[in-house]
């Protein structure tokens, strides 16, 4: 007979404005090898404080008009999001449609991140930004007025919309942006568009990149102006500097193979780190806009080329895959600079062809580029980059299996398209980083979910074909507790259920959801 060990929980209930937030104590007895774990409902006690809904609010601080969602992570903290609105110039001379601010917690203590303003234009983070001409000329939402809009406001998920037309080489190109957050998550996810239908069938005729989420922001606490002690990337291998703080003649070490792309930078003075994850592997989105990839596998004592990087070890700054603060470094001394971008190859914005970073295939950008990464603020010593990047690799290991309905296999390309693509994994959405699944049951649902590559912190599921929203759910037959153990959102217009378990999934387990009452 199987012996069956569950979670104990010590729950600690606290008031933190603007509501309730449950932080939980977790205490774990180690199974041993031949028992079998099923994640168990917390015990309930009585007078349990829910999970709080995700809030909105129409907001101006610091005279930006914005839109400010709040909600309560994985450990049961609230997180802030400002997104001011592109519609109209703001207080520091951009017109919007970026993360103005950012509120979560380290420890017991909260962070506040602000746009820092650099270069009098950069407010935030996230903006669109496009190079061309090989660089010689730059397209930017900074000084765009757009527009915006609340895709879809749940009781624990939201979408919130913001859209531009970029001009790239006379060409008016469509970027749209949503960003998602939900309760149970910590870091939001950032989609982005490039449309370049408006280039016709052939296409932008000149290249262009994209830096999309571009920005700066104070990603170590408003007012620490702590220097930049590393950076590290990922493409097909990962990079990280040797030496601290970073200077231009940091040693640096390319040789570690690598899966899911990311960029971070961070300071361990101040224990903090800043970076993007991509949702999808490598080999399944490229990334990185460079000519580096020669120097992959090697380290600074062996670096190839040699004679490009003059007096720097780094690589020279116009040679960095990904944007961080390459362009504010110099020889001998450190910097300061909270700068922040991604990378693709110049011809992936609005090109029928172009060579992907490292050369080696052919991609196209023309008429859509799209592609969604994480947002990521944290403590330096937890590595929060390095860990979402192992949740994308077990989400992409991950295996679904639906009664009555069947795994998504395809979908829109990205946010704004209406276009059908093949996923590169079946079942799994990368726009959002959500197990998608469609059911032939109005009134609920039964999926199995295999983590295989590994648990899952918090797994998001997207149900198609419900008519009403959840009102039961049940993990292997015992059932759970809606906003403590799940939490849910209903779309009626698109007869979609949004679904965050509040769990670490381990193995393979039955989730069923119903929206019948009794």
């Amino acid at each position: 007979m199987r012996r069956i060990q569950y979670t104990t929980w010590l729950t600690l209930s606290v008031m933190v404005s603007p509501g309730c937030v449950r932080e939980g104590l977790e205490r774990v007895e180690e199974t041993p090898p031949d028992e079998v774990w099923v994640p168990a409902p917390a015990p309930a006690e009585e007078g349990t404080d829910l999970w709080a809904p995700m809030a909105w609010a129409h907001e101006r601080p610091d005279g930006y008009d914005s839109d400010v969602y709040r909600w309560e992570d994985s450990g049961g903290h609230p997180r802030v999001a400002v997104l001011t609105r592109n519609d109209v110039s703001d207080p520091g001379g951009s017109h919007g449609g970026m993360l103005r601010r950012f509120r979560f917690h380290v420890g017991d203590q909260e962070r506040v991140a602000t746009g820092t303003g650099a270069n009098g234009l950069w407010n935030g983070w996230g903006y669109v930004v496009s190079h061309y001409n090989e660089g010689e000329a730059v397209s930017h939402s900074a000084l765009l007025r757009g527009t915006w809009r609340q895709v879809f406001l749940g009781q624990h998920h939201v979408l919130h919309e913001f859209s531009w037309d970029l001009p790239i080489g006379g060409v008016p190109i469509r970027a749209t942006v949503q960003w998602f957050f939900a309760t149970g998550k910590d870091h939001p996810v950032y989609a982005v568009t490039f449309d370049s239908r408006a280039a016709g069938p052939e296409g932008l005729m000149t290249n262009a990149d994209s830096r999309a989420p571009y920005g700066d922001i104070a990603w170590d606490g408003d007012g620490t102006q702590a220097w930049v002690d590393g950076v590290r990337w990922g493409d097909k291998y990962r990079f990280f500097s040797r030496a601290e703080p970073l200077t231009a003649s940091s040693a640096w070490d390319y040789s570690e193979p690598n899966v899911v792309p990311y960029a971070s930078v961070y300071s361990r003075t101040a224990d903090a780190e800043m970076g993007v994850v991509q949702t999808l592997d490598w080999l399944q989105h490229n990334t990185g806009g460079s000519w580096f990839h020669d120097n992959w596998g090697h380290v600074s004592e062996t670096r190839v080329h040699g004679d490009m990087f003059r007096d720097w070890m780094m690589p020279p700054s116009w040679n960095w895959p990904y944007q961080l603060c390459q362009y504010e470094l110099d020889t001998l001394h450190p910097t300061r600079s909270k700068r922040l971008a991604w990378g693709l190859m110049y011809g992936a914005v609005g090109k029928t062809t172009y060579s992907g970073y490292g050369m080696d295939r052919v991609l196209t950008g023309h008429p859509y580029q799209s592609y969604s990464v994480f947002m990521i603020m944290g403590r330096w010593s937890e590595k929060p980059v390095l860990a979402q990047v192992a949740q994308v690799e077990r989400l992409l290991q991950a295996r679904l299996r639906v009664s009555h309905g069947s795994v998504v296999a395809e979908g829109p390309g990205g946010v704004a398209r209406t276009d059908t693509v093949r996923y590169a994994v079946s079942g799994y959405n990368s726009t959002y980083g959500a197990l998608e699944i469609q059911t032939d049951l109005p009134e609920g649902f039964s999926v199995s979910l295999d983590a295989a590559g590994g648990d899952i912190l918090n797994p998001l599921f997207l149900v198609h074909g419900m008519k009403a929203p959840l009102r039961r759910l049940s993990l292997d037959g015992m059932p759970l507790r809606a906003d403590l153990d799940y939490f849910a959102s209903f779309d009626a217009r698109t007869g979609t259920v949004w679904l965050t378990l509040s769990r670490q999934w381990r193995g393979q387990h039955t989730l069923a959801g119903s929206s019948r009452d009794g």
